[in-house]
């Protein structure tokens, strides 16, 4: 099986988390900067989009390609969870009016979990 695990960012700081990634990976790889026709372009061919409640995320839903969202202090109602769309939530509670900005709480989401549900998705 052909693994392609393709990193998009958005900012600096994304980019160098990305590129770490990258360097720690024998899978993964930066993309340089795309503007969103490229990134809709992409997603569409994509077999499955990881990421956090952000717009990669959201137009994989809207395009009906296979996700999984990653939930830390903001609330999971923000998505439409269906057979190919799914979401892993930290253990936070959260107050959709007041969000807890001091709440780190999805770096406690195992990537184990991630993993196993991207494996159903494949």
């Amino acid at each position: 099986m052909k693994i392609n695990c393709l990193i998009v960012w958005g900012g600096e700081e994304e980019k160098s988390r990305a590129e770490w990634i990258e360097a720690n990976s024998q899978y993964a790889k930066v993309l340089p900067k795309l503007d969103i026709n490229a990134l809709k372009a992409l997603i569409s061919k994509s077999d499955l989009v990881i990421g956090n409640d952000t717009g990669p995320t959201h137009m994989a839903w809207a395009m009906n390609v296979a996700s999984i969202v990653i939930f830390g202090p903001t609330p999971t109602s923000r998505v439409h969870i269906t057979d190919i769309n799914k979401v892993v939530k930290s253990p936070s509670v959260v107050d959709p009016y007041r969000l807890n900005r001091e709440d780190f709480s999805i770096k406690e989401i195992r990537p184990q979990e991630i993993f196993e549900i991207a494996k159903g998705l494949l």
